[in-house]
């Protein structure tokens, strides 16, 4: 394991990262390996990661998108996930090991419209190379799910490869070795504003320095850079803000919101009629999800709330409130019907994370 030890910071940066999660982590070694002279900094508020969305969510990784800049996208996360033992080892210590369960997504319709949906999904997952993706109809998933009720469903779309999912918490942190073994520094601060003004070039407006505070007790520093990305997640609108009340800039805001999203781990004694420890990602046709947790009959389980039931949170205390009413009320009444194993489950434990709404489009 690489070290923390006390940095010395550099004058000026070439580049300042916001963010220290999975995007983050994946954006400074992603810009090490391929600028290895660049001066990089991440910026992260908590190196423990304890309140991080990427580390309290599903840990899932699918291609069963629409849009094909987040098939492509996520098909290249598919092959950097198959080979992080090699391109995040650290000589003289053990390859990294993410857990990379490659067991799959399944998508479930069970109306016209939602079996149009998937058939288009999937021709634009084929045309950018996803040809692992497959549409099958009731009687396919009845053959290759048997521990699923297909009474109501009518199409599914399954993977036979790279999807599925993996240890948020030893992936992020085998980035972060790996980066700072290249020579990217990690602080651990808070951002508290920053220093904005006219850029001279383009006549726009330009971050020059961050304001950071490591901790309560600690004096404000200053950390310069010539470009600044902002991986803040759901919190990425607060740091624009902040930096709109400490420069006289009028700031344009970002449309990204903190959402709640809870998750439900349970146990299922049904033995004979549970789903194997290699079910795929389950999405209903109402949204509600569950996958395996392990072996023993555990999983877990969520959805996103409606719209009308959804609001926006500010504070990091929201995650200390797990809404149980969720599970029973719209989670269990939907994995129930679809897999009659579950008719008798009931919670274990549950955590919620922060999810990065983008009011714009949802």
């Amino acid at each position: 394991m690489v070290k923390n030890i006390m940095l010395v910071r550099k004058a000026l940066y070439d580049t300042v990262i916001i963010g220290g999660g999975a995007v983050g982590a994946s954006i400074a070694y992603h810009l090490a390996l391929k600028c290895p002279d660049h001066k990089i900094a991440v910026v992260e508020r908590d190196l423990k990661y304890t309140k991080a969305s990427c580390m309290l969510s599903a840990g899932g990784i699918r291609q069963q998108f629409n849009l094909p800049e987040n098939i492509l996208m996520s098909c290249y996360s598919a092959n950097f996930l198959h080979n992080v033992h090699e391109s995040l080892a650290i000589p003289g210590e053990d390859a990294p090991d993410i857990q990379f369960h490659e067991h799959g997504y399944l998508m479930l319709s069970n109306t016209p419209a939602g079996d149009k949906v998937l058939v288009q999904n999937n021709k634009n997952q084929h045309d950018c190379g996803a040809d692992w993706l497959h549409v099958t109809d009731q009687a396919g998933l009845a053959a290759k799910y048997p521990w699923l009720n297909t009474e109501d469903l009518s199409t599914g779309c399954y993977s036979t490869k790279n999807e599925g999912y993996f240890d948020p918490w030893a992936y992020v942190n085998a980035l972060k070795n790996k980066s700072k073994m290249m020579g990217v520094d990690f602080i651990e601060a808070e951002v508290l504003g920053g220093e904005v003004e006219t850029d001279a070039a383009s006549g726009g407006l330009a971050l020059r320095s961050l304001q950071i505070r490591s901790g309560e007790d600690t004096a404000v520093e200053s950390i310069k850079g010539n470009t600044f990305v902002n991986c803040a997640g759901a919190w990425s609108n607060g740091i624009v803000s902040m930096l709109d009340k400490t420069s006289p800039s009028h700031i344009r805001g970002l449309p990204v919101e903190a959402r709640k999203r809870c998750i439900f781990m349970f146990q299922c004694q049904d033995e004979d009629r549970r789903p194997p420890a290699e079910t795929p990602l389950t999405v209903m046709p109402d949204g509600a999800y569950f996958r395996p947790e392990g072996r023993g009959g555990r999983y877990i389980a969520g959805v996103s709330p409606l719209q009308d039931n959804d609001p926006h949170h500010s504070e990091d205390v929201a995650l200390d409130h797990i809404n149980h009413e969720l599970f029973e009320e719209v989670i269990w009444p939907s994995i129930a019907t679809y897999v009659p194993a579950f008719e008798g489950v009931k919670v274990a434990s549950s955590w919620a994370g922060f999810y990065e709404y983008n009011t714009l489009d949802q």
